[in-house]
């Protein structure tokens, strides 16, 4: 990780209670300090993590989208900021916050951390709250006191801002912006609620992109599953319920819930790995609701995109036949080929130990033909 610029302000406000002004910081932190390397690594790392799980969108185009989104284009389009124009920024987007805050009495402050930074060759703009929490530590004398400190295991709102992805957005077709994303946010609620005025304030908008969830979801699932070797033996029973579940939401019109997904997850690891299965369940949910993979917390079926993973299934007398229907082409590339002309369906790319059992079941066949040649002479 790189950073470019980073800073730390404090929105000062209570439940019930009258917002106070705003504690603002004058200058960027040292970004070589180890302490401020540690705050900004800690903040990254729970970011879209199983209890911090992101939902992916865009800025408000019409109503609502207040000053902030405008104030980043600008920023935006600055040829290396200086830290008075990342600091105005910063400001910009406190003033949004203390205006939502204070016309809730629910709303609650924190410490709000603001980054420019790059990470794996991609740039992102950060805002992030978090909150003291209380503790214990020892003194010298080995006396228990208490103190507060930083809570890096939550963050109550945040957003993340993807500079590279903004830019693909804004060359891309009408149609194609349906299914781009290019910021994702962490709200404590939802955001028509006193804890989502995070979301509202910065004008971040929820995006659909139902197709592109629909088939991130199916398509890694299956890979997770195939890649861990404890959990290939249920990786069919899994996908079944996976998308059992889907279908049901699709027919219901309700919206798919990461953490509802989560549960059929645990249900599906096996009994010899149940030590292990609160740490495959995090790195399958971090897998998901990554930057890479970009599955929102919550999301719409596609019908479409569910209906490519639904199977064809069939059987005669001596077979019994089932695929995905994203497996067949007509291509001989295809992993099921079928010839239209000749009406028939080819396997391709078979799994080794089905190639191996093929390979057996017709070397015993050709062996008890020998045998049954022998005897009638």
């Amino acid at each position: 990780m790189e950073i470019n610029k980073v800073i730390v302000h404090e929105l000062i406000k209570e439940k019930q209670q009258d917002i106070q002004p705003t504690n603002y910081r004058n200058a960027v932190l040292d970004r070589e300090n180890e302490a401020v390397v540690k705050l900004l690594e800690g903040v990254i790392d729970i970011y879209g993590t199983r209890h911090n799980s992101a939902h992916y969108g865009t800025f408000v185009a019409g109503d609502g989208r207040g000053a902030f989104p405008d104030d980043f284009e600008g920023y935006r389009g600055l040829d290396g900021p200086t830290d008075d124009q990342f600091i105005a920024l910063t400001r910009s987007a406190m003033g949004r916050l203390y205006d939502k805050a204070s016309s809730s009495q629910f709303a609650t402050g924190g410490y709000i951390v603001f980054s420019d930074f790059v990470s794996q060759q991609e740039r992102f703009f950060l805002m992030a709250m978090i909150k003291k929490t209380p503790g214990l530590t020892l003194t010298e004398d080995l006396e228990p006191e208490e103190l507060e400190q930083l809570d890096l295991s939550k963050l109550h709102q945040a957003a993340k801002i993807n500079f590279s992805k903004m830019s693909e957005f804004d060359n891309a077709s009408a149609e194609e912006r349906r299914e781009l994303n290019y910021l994702s946010f962490i709200s404590s609620g939802s955001a028509k609620s006193a804890s989502g005025y995070f979301v509202t304030a910065l004008g971040c908008a929820p995006g659909t992109a139902p197709a592109r969830a629909t088939d991130n979801l199916l398509r890694e699932s299956k890979k997770f599953f195939r890649e861990n070797e404890g959990l290939r033996g249920s990786r069919e029973d899994f996908v079944s319920e996976l998308v059992g579940y889907l279908t049901e939401k699709e027919e219901s019109g309700e919206s798919v819930k990461l953490s509802e997904v989560g549960h059929i997850v645990t249900r599906n690891i096996p009994n010899a790995l149940a030590d292990q299965a609160e740490a495959l369940l995090e790195s399958y949910m971090e897998r998901l609701n990554s930057e890479a993979v970009a599955v929102p917390a919550e999301f719409p079926v596609s019908k479409r995109m569910l209906n490519r993973y639904t199977r064809i299934t069939s059987a005669g007398d001596s077979w019994k036949f089932s695929f995905e229907k994203s497996a067949l082409g007509e291509d001989e590339a295809a992993d099921v080929y079928y010839n239209r002309v000749d009406g028939t369906v080819t396997l391709t790319r078979i799994p080794e130990s089905m190639d191996e059992a093929i390979r057996e079941a017709l070397d015993e066949f050709g062996q008890d033909e020998a045998n049954d040649n022998d005897t009638d002479e």
